[in-house]
C-alpha cells in the first residue's frame, strides 16, 4: 500500500462498535480545531482535556466527533480570554479613573 493510499485510509481509522462513531487521528483533530498536534498533547498532559483513547497497535491518539466539539469549545474560550487580556493591557476598557 502506497503512502497516498494509507493517507486516505487513515482519515477515519476506526469505529467504536457500541456507538458507531468515527475516530480521528490527532493530526486530523488538530487541523479541525486550528491548533497543532503538539498543542493537543500539551493540553492533555496539563489536564486541560481528558486523555485521548489510543490505538492499541500504533499508540496514536484518537478523537471522536464529540471530543472535537469539546476541543473547539476550548479553542473558543482560549481566544476570548486572549482578547480580554489584550484589552486589559491596552487600558481601553479599563474602569480605572
Amino acid at each position: 500500500m502506497g503512502w497516498g493510499t494509507w493517507r486516505r485510509f487513515s482519515r477515519i481509522v476506526a469505529r467504536i462498535p457500541e456507538r458507531d462513531c468515527a475516530l480521528y487521528t490527532i493530526g486530523d483533530a488538530a487541523r479541525a480545531v486550528g491548533r497543532s498536534p503538539g498543542t493537543l498533547r500539551r493540553w492533555e498532559r496539563t489536564g486541560l482535556v481528558k486523555r485521548a483513547r489510543r490505538d492499541p497497535l500504533t499508540r496514536t491518539r484518537l478523537y471522536t466527533a464529540d471530543e472535537l466539539t469539546e476541543l473547539r469549545r476550548l479553542v473558543g474560550r482560549e481566544e476570548r480570554d486572549t482578547r480580554v487580556e489584550a484589552r486589559d493591557d491596552s487600558g481601553a476598557t479599563s474602569d480605572r479613573p
